[in-house]
């Protein structure tokens, strides 16, 4: 029996300064080495944020520019991201 593991991957298309993309492309590696399947969703800027449809949560690092812009967004994820 395959299980899925299911992440978001917050502001992916931003954060992503440091190469975090293959951080999850080895997590993904990992898994399915123990026959789990992992479906990744990017949740990014005016995008909603249902905690419950994850297992886990990812987020990079980025530049002061785009961490400025993920700062104002991240403000209506908050409620949601403090929920888990």
């Amino acid at each position: 029996m395959t299980r899925t593991l299911k992440i978001a991957h917050l502001y992916g298309n931003l954060m992503n300064t440091y190469g975090d993309n293959g951080n999850l492309l080895m997590l993904e590696y990992e898994a399915k080495q123990q026959d789990v399947q992992v479906e990744t969703e990017l949740v990014s800027v005016g995008d909603d944020f249902d905690p419950n449809k994850y297992d886990l949560v990812f987020f990079g690092g980025g530049q002061d520019y785009e961490q400025k812009i993920v700062a104002r967004d991240i403000q209506s994820k908050k409620e949601a991201l403090t929920a888990i």
